[in-house]
């Protein structure tokens, strides 16, 4: 599923859940540092940060992947599943890399350099040994 990465509360994950996350820290529509509308009143750094705790992470690392793109990625978690945060440094609203036109006056700016799908199918290819079941059969 693509979706916000905010923590839910309450939260019915019956196992930890391996979880990669793209943000632009100038999104318009879901501010990077919380706010908005009621329903996004986490930061997303406090969001990933509730995912590792949730599933018991105990290592952190961060690294610069291309120009302005940061990954924070928190590993030693429990059955692997690990948390990633992929932040675009000025980006909007906007899935990083896509060919898609987004109006920069309503979504921000979008980034080419990563790519967003590319990167969720690495991910998810590494995390294949950890099933998850969080709203019940697939």
């Amino acid at each position: 599923a693509v979706g916000g990465v905010r923590f839910p509360t309450p939260m019915n994950a019956s196992r930890p859940v391996p979880i990669i996350a793209f943000h632009g820290t100038e999104d318009p529509i879901n501010p990077f540092g919380g706010g908005g509308p009621p329903y996004w009143h986490r930061s997303v750094p406090d969001a990933i940060g509730a995912w590792s705790r949730f599933n018991a992470c105990t290592q952190h690392f961060q690294r610069s992947v291309a120009p302005g793109v940061v990954i924070d990625r928190q590993e030693g978690c429990a059955n692997g599943a690990a948390v990633v945060l992929v932040s675009i440094l000025g980006g909007g609203h906007t899935w990083p890399g896509s060919q898609t036109r987004f109006d920069p006056n309503v979504f921000g700016a979008k980034s080419h350099a990563v790519a967003a799908s590319q990167l969720i199918w690495e991910f998810f290819q590494e995390m294949g040994g950890t099933r998850t079941r969080v709203h019940g059969p697939l």
